[in-house]
């Protein structure tokens, strides 16, 4: 199973280019209504690859979300809704994620002062979803590991990696 079939059968595919996927990993619904709610979205340039961009709109931030990202070689662009993060990563960067997430969780607390009072829980829920989107790719790679070992005894994918949760 390729990284793309994995996060296909979790979470929300969008249209995307010719060449690439994008899927929504955030946990925005319909109640969401909110322009500060941060889209986490991941496109996948190759189908067959463990390469993959993740985008994050507006994105939360301060100074050390700004140091990660710098650290992380993400790239920061500014829209009339606020700042872009882009970050190139790969199956391997789970740490990198959940270290972005804590930067971005830090952004509010007491005593903190930040633009947009929606950053209170805006960045604790992208936060969470960074965390959510390192474990799925945590359990890619145990799913990974386990059919390559297994690959010469049976076929069959265990049920904790056939993706049946979203």
């Amino acid at each position: 199973m390729t990284l793309l079939e994995f996060l296909q059968q979790r979470y929300t595919p969008q249209a995307s280019g010719e060449n690439s996927l994008a899927i929504r990993v955030d946990d925005r619904n319909a109640t969401d209504m909110s322009i500060s709610f941060c889209t986490v979205t991941v496109r996948i340039d190759e189908p067959t690859s463990n390469d993959f961009q993740i985008i994050l709109h507006p994105v939360p931030w301060n100074e050390y979300v700004e140091a990660k990202a710098r650290e992380l070689r993400g790239t920061w662009s500014k829209t009339r809704l606020g700042h872009s993060l882009s970050l190139y990563m790969t199956i391997t960067s789970i740490s990198d994620i959940r270290s972005l997430a804590e930067a971005i969780r830090k952004v509010t607390g007491r005593g903190r002062r930040y633009p947009d009072p929606n950053w209170k829980w805006v960045a604790q829920r992208t936060a969470d979803t960074l965390h959510r989107f390192a474990d799925s790719l945590r359990e890619y790679r145990h799913c990974r590991r386990n059919s390559q070992s297994r690959a010469s005894i049976t076929q069959t994918e265990t049920p904790r990696c056939r993706g049946a949760a979203k």
